[in-house]
Order: C-alpha cells, then sequence, then structure tokens
C-alpha cells in the first residue's frame, strides 16, 4: 500500500497500480485508508488536468464502493463509473471507453433502469465495432444477453448469446 508520501512522489500511473490492489485486498480494518489515498490520488489526477488518469482514479473509487462494507453500494458505483466515463470521453482510449459504458450499463441494469442499460450497451458497442475490439464486443453482447434475460425478452437474450459463442 502507498504511503502518504509515495502518494504525492510516485509517478500517478505506479501509483494507480498500487490503489487497484489494495482495493482488491480492502478490509474493514484498511476501506477507510483505501479511501483516503484514493481521494489524495484524485486531487493530484485533477491537478494534472489529464482525462485519462482523472477517470482511472474515478474508476477506482467505484471499485472501491464495490468491494467495500461501508458503501452505499450501486448508486455510489453508477456515480463514479459515469464521472469516469465522462473523463474518457475526453481521451482517444476507445477500448476504455467501450469498458466504461458497459460498466455504467451494467450498473443501471443493477439499478433496474433496463432501457437506460441498453442504450449505454449500444454506445459502448458501436465504439467496439468501430475499432475492431473484438473482446469488447463480446463482452457487450454477453451482457445485452443477460439484460435481456432479465427482461424476459428471451429471443433477444439468445441472439446475443450466440452472438458471443460464435465469435
Amino acid at each position: 500500500f502507498p504511503t502518504n508520501k509515495e502518494l504525492q512522489s510516485l509517478p500517478i500511473d505506479t501509483v494507480l497500480v498500487r490503489l487497484d490492489d489494495a482495493i482488491s485486498r480492502i478490509t474493514e480494518k484498511n476501506e477507510q485508508q483505501v479511501k483516503q489515498a484514493l481521494l489524495t490520488t484524485l486531487s493530484r489526477a485533477k491537478s494534472s488536468n489529464n482525462p485519462l488518469n482523472i477517470a482511472k482514479v474515478y474508476q477506482g473509487m467505484a471499485d472501491w464502493h464495490y468491494y467495500s462494507i461501508n458503501s452505499e453500494k450501486i448508486d455510489s458505483i453508477y456515480y463514479y463509473d459515469n464521472l469516469a466515463l465522462s473523463m474518457l470521453l475526453k481521451t482517444q482510449e476507445k477500448e476504455l471507453i467501450c469498458r466504461a459504458y458497459r460498466s455504467v450499463g451494467m450498473d443501471l441494469e443493477d439499478m433496474q433502469k433496463h432501457a437506460k442499460a441498453e442504450e449505454m450497451y449500444f454506445k459502448g458497442l458501436k465504439v467496439a465495432e468501430s475499432i475492431g475490439f473484438q473482446s469488447g464486443i463480446n463482452s457487450i453482447h454477453s451482457s445485452m444477453s443477460i439484460l435481456y434475460s432479465n427482461t424476459k425478452d428471451y429471443e433477444s437474450a439468445l441472439k446475443y448469446a450466440k452472438m458471443v459463442v460464435e465469435a
């Protein structure tokens, strides 16, 4: 886990990798320390005016809320995933944009906002197809199959499931 000095002095990419590792191993004892480190890193990323770094910290905040024991969960996950998407849209990182659309779509689906989730999936799919990002296409098709299954549109669910299998 990065120290306060390292949060300020290490390259931000290195800090983000260390924070991702800490988030994946979060415990009730260290979750507030991890959150504070993310907030410190977010401040640093914002001062750099680098949308990619800001987006990565927002994604880390979403992940923190996912793994945290004391988080408000889905509303907070959606909030930070949506902020990450808005930052990524300022970059040319098409694969990351595709993944962000899928994350926001999954959040919306968890919130029972199926039409909005579908909209996010289609936007992500358009980006993935525009760059030939096959794993992104497959991931979104899989998510769409689940969405349609959950909404009892079994014909569409099967259509997208077959696309994943045939890819």
